[in-house]
């Protein structure tokens, strides 16, 4: 009987772990898609001061996300988002706006990538 409670509470937080990572994957993955939809269309507007004050929140915003997933996912992924983040503020500084664009692309996909992989299925939390 302490066996069965055990693991009914075990199960419980595993769950509701996965369900609070979920959650705190996918706030930050909205505001994250929000700041890399305006850094898009300022820089489809060329207003670059603009780009600029959205790419510093994008900083922040990477640095939040870094360090919430860096202990709970794959590193690979999360290296892959770091180098097109880094790739993002590169291009900001050169005013590179074709490259910005398609970098934008990418970064919003391997993000969208996290959070679908973060979403709660029997698979993802066991």
């Amino acid at each position: 009987m302490k066996a069965a409670v055990g693991i009914s509470i075990l199960l419980v937080v595993l769950i509701g772990t996965s369900l609070l990572i979920y959650s705190l994957t996918d706030s930050l993955y909205l505001e994250m898609k929000d700041c890399l939809d305006s850094m898009e269309k300022a820089v489809e507007n060329d207003q670059w001061g603009k780009v600029v004050k959205e790419a510093n929140l994008l900083r922040k915003l990477w640095h939040r996300g870094d360090t919430l997933w860096s202990p709970v996912m794959d590193h690979r992924q999360i290296d892959r988002v770091d180098e097109s983040i880094t790739q993002i503020m590169a291009l900001v500084k050169m005013q590179s706006r074709e490259n910005l664009i398609l970098e934008i692309n990418a970064a919003r996909r391997m993000l969208k990538r996290i959070k679908d992989k973060e979403s709660p299925h029997f698979k993802t939390i066991f």
